[in-house]
């Protein structure tokens, strides 16, 4: 998996360049093909005044065979914002997964009703 890691309002240390390589690379076993697979990561601070809150944000666009998958997660802290965005990430992967066989399924049923002969299609 490839990263492209923007943060246009926080300095981009090499440690948290490697969290967020790290947590987001967690997710890799989800994949089906990770070898394509490109991350678009972006941390910023939402705005320079807020001191309280949920002032940081991450977000990532992450491509593979064609499909696109995003997430994105404020919090207090960054490292959290980036765990949250993780937790996000790997719900979303999940989700198309869990669609694309079901909707499988619904076809090899149709299919098969029809194969049987049955009236009530």
């Amino acid at each position: 998996m490839t990263y492209g890691i923007k943060a246009p309002t926080v300095v981009l240390s090499p440690a948290l360049r490697e969290y967020a390589e790290e947590k987001i690379g967690s997710v890799e076993g989800l994949l089906v093909e990770s070898q394509s697979a490109h991350a678009e990561i972006e941390l910023e601070k939402i705005s320079a005044h807020h001191h309280k809150g949920e002032v940081f944000r991450a977000e990532v666009n992450l491509r593979s065979r064609g499909q696109l998958y995003r997430a994105e997660a404020t919090a207090e802290d960054l490292y959290a914002a980036i765990d949250l965005l993780r937790d996000e990430l790997a719900r979303e992967i999940k989700d198309y997964k869990t669609r694309k066989v079901s909707l499988f399924r619904r076809g090899a049923r149709f299919a098969k009703r029809l194969l049987r002969g049955n009236k009530d299609i």
